[in-house]
């Protein structure tokens, strides 16, 4: 039996890159009206994501996969993408996050906390315990 014909992976991955790159217009089209598709796929999508979460852990695939190579890949990536995306993300993100992150500042504001005592007193952590069981009430109660 004769296996599948494929291309040299190093043409497949040539033709993917100068493809991809010069795509970005039809991409912006495509998910232009994919959201009601999308919200309709993760509504309905409960069962299978708990299955693979599930299978996922049982075979202890997030450790293994971040075994071979993946503090070198981290760095390097993290250097050529993350640095030129990072300010233009936060950017773009700054609306998103003053609407998420309102509801948490109004939670602090009205907290009622326990007196601040003087430096390195244990009884300040109770301030800081205060504030995350807030923080946290705040976030899961969404």
């Amino acid at each position: 039996m004769a296996g599948i014909s494929i291309r040299d992976i190093g043409a497949s991955a040539k033709k993917y890159v100068e493809r991809a790159s010069i795509a970005g217009k039809d991409y912006e089209t495509g998910v232009k009206g994919a959201g009601q598709k999308y919200q309709e796929g993760v509504a309905n999508a409960g069962q299978s994501w708990k299955d693979g979460i599930t299978a996922a852990m049982n075979r202890d695939a997030y450790s293994k996969g971040v075994q071979a190579g993946a503090a070198e890949k981290y760095v390097e990536r993290a250097v050529k993408l993350g640095a030129s995306r990072y300010g233009p993300g936060v950017t773009a993100a700054g609306p998103e996050w003053q609407k998420n992150m309102g509801p948490m500042f109004d939670a602090m504001r009205t907290l009622d906390l326990p007196p601040k005592r003087e430096r390195g007193n244990p009884n300040n952590m109770q301030r800081a315990n205060a504030v995350a069981a807030a923080l946290h009430a705040k976030r899961v109660g969404r």
